[in-house]
């Protein structure tokens, strides 16, 4: 494969685990375009607010990456990295579905 991104994300079952991805990465690819390859291509059990305003405002898809809050929508994702992607509040619904 050529270059990818590596996602380590937290999964509500088991509890408090963490599963790893890689993706294969282009210019430009956000957070939240990584996590629907997976969702289409890799594990369709993962859970994650699968919506975006197109304007990166409404928050929906807001997370942790290495700690720090982001919008999935807007985070860019460079090749060759690995990010560890948590839910943004621990109101977890599943894995990083959140209640606000």
């Amino acid at each position: 494969m050529g270059d990818v991104v590596k996602l380590r994300i937290k999964r509500s079952k088991p509890i408090d685990s963490y599963q790893e991805y890689e993706v294969p990465s282009f210019d430009g690819m956000t957070l939240l375009v990584a996590l629907r390859y997976i969702h289409e291509n890799l594990d369709p059990t993962l859970a994650f607010r699968n919506n975006h305003c197109g304007r990166g405002v409404c928050t929906t898809c807001l997370m942790k990456a290495d700690g720090k809050n982001v919008r999935a929508c807007c985070m860019r994702l460079d090749a060759g990295m690995q990010y560890q992607i948590d839910p943004a509040n621990d109101n977890v619904i599943r894995d990083l579905v959140v209640a606000f």
